[in-house]
């Protein structure tokens, strides 16, 4: 079958038969679809229900049955293995202090032939890894974040009086979060839903 997509479309690129990052695929590079039909993203639940699952990939090119493990038919990316957070040089007790100390992660040690680079690596609860990485023109994240899931809302709720913020409940609806700064400014979130 040509010209069949497999993997996630993470963004509408207008020039058709142009590969970017947003396209993983095998066989030809794809177009735009011309479908009046067609829109990047899925503008209510009635196209979601009437496209089924795997239908933000032109309407259902990739079966659901494809990756029954995924509701959005992907049988590429399984999730993430870590994220990382930049920092500026010297910045290793400053990231055991608030990371290790202050939020409770377990320090990983980090592969040898890394160790020059710097930085700090920490394991989360779910097995996936948060990476202190140095950056030498360092800037913080005033947008781009990390969400942290968080264990309880009581655990949520001492966590934001520590670090004086204020609880949201309102903008996502079943979730209570707050955002926080780490000690070089970066943007973070706490999130709790349930």
């Amino acid at each position: 079958m040509r010209g069949i997509v497999l993997g996630i479309v993470l963004g509408y690129d207008p020039t058709p038969s142009t590969p970017t990052l947003g396209w993983m695929g095998w066989g030809r590079t794809p177009t735009r679809p011309t479908s009046a039909a067609f829109s990047p993203r899925f503008s209510d639940a009635t196209e979601v229900a009437a496209r089924g699952s795997a239908g933000w990939l032109w309407g259902g090119v990739v079966p659901q049955a494809t990756a029954p493990h995924s509701r959005y038919g992907c049988d590429v990316i399984r999730g993430l293995d870590h994220a990382q957070i930049a920092a500026p040089p010297g910045c290793e007790a400053a990231a055991r202090d608030f990371f290790g100390r202050d939020l409770g992660l377990a320090e990983i040690a980090k592969p040898p032939a890394l160790l020059p680079q710097g930085g700090v690596w920490f394991a989360l609860a779910d097995g996936r890894e948060l990476h202190i990485g140095v950056e030498t023109a360092f800037a913080p994240q005033e947008k781009p974040h990390l969400a942290f899931a968080m264990t309880s809302a009581a655990k949520l709720t001492e966590l934001a009086a520590r670090c004086g913020s204020t609880i949201d409940r309102s903008t996502i609806p079943g979730a209570a979060r707050f955002y926080a700064r780490d000690p070089w400014g970066n943007r973070l979130e706490f999130i709790f839903r349930g």
